[in-house]
């Protein structure tokens, strides 16, 4: 759990009072889990607690998940624990007993309900805004997407577009195709070529150069540091899959 004072542990929230049970600290981990996936810092988001005059009135507890921007606080996710508001009413209106036998000591209760309501655009300007980084000094523009999220995963390049490597690097981009999302580009020097993938937030380039056409291997550049390895072609799909899973 985040907020602006604090880090605390959900079994340590649920233990000093501060979320009502462990429905509630779940769901709010597994929030907080899900948004540390997509490349929002979260060293900068937080769940406030709403006051009794902010939350709805069905809910007994209410939490924003915020995340702060050049903008200000936004809120991405309306947390609602509705307790057993909604089926209580179900039943008082339907004279239906809509009661569970609770198995650990047989005692009837009513299912509570846990309300999350995610703000899909707000999201998505956040994962932007949080993904821009302005490199000054390698005089570069990078969207640190993460390879999940990427519109474009990989872009293949030949070094130059003579001495077989044009067609070396669109055979391997034919294939790569089918399953990647991948762009072939072979415009202008391979510096430009490799700034316009960054800006698109592409986290990585294939190029294929001299070297290839001796040893079947091709270079990989990782955006986000620029560093390089090299890749056998029959491996590329292993790497990427790796990558890939990695988060």
């Amino acid at each position: 759990m985040k907020n602006s004072h604090q880090t605390i542990k959900a079994e340590d929230a649920v233990r000093e009072g501060h979320l009502p049970n462990k429905l509630v600290a779940y769901y709010m981990s597994l929030l907080a889990l899900f948004y540390s996936k997509t490349g929002i810092i979260m060293e900068r988001t937080r769940f406030r607690e709403l006051s009794e005059d902010e939350k709805a009135f069905y809910a007994s507890t209410a939490f924003d998940f915020e995340v702060e921007t050049s903008i200000g606080w936004l809120e991405l996710v309306a947390c609602n624990y509705r307790s057993d508001y909604d089926l209580k009413r179900h039943s008082a209106i339907s004279k239906q007993n809509l009661y569970v036998i609770d198995p650990s000591d047989n005692s009837k209760v009513l299912p509570h309900l846990f309300e999350l309501s995610m703000g899909i655009d707000r999201s998505i300007y956040s994962i932007l805004e949080h993904s821009y980084f302005e490199d000054i000094e390698a005089k570069r523009i990078v969207l640190r997407l993460v390879p999940q999220l990427a519109p474009v995963l990989l872009g293949v390049f030949p070094l130059v577009t003579k001495d077989g490597l044009r067609e070396k690097a669109q055979d391997i981009y034919s294939k790569l195709k089918l399953d990647y999302s991948t762009f072939y580009d072979e415009s202008g020097s391979i510096g430009r070529r490799y700034r316009r993938l960054e800006e698109i937030g592409a986290p990585f380039a294939l190029t294929v150069d001299n070297q290839t056409m001796k040893d079947d291997t091709v270079t990989i550049r990782y955006r986000d540091t620029m560093l390089q390895e090299r890749v056998k072609v029959s491996e590329i799909s292993n790497f990427l899959d790796a990558i890939i899973k990695l988060k």
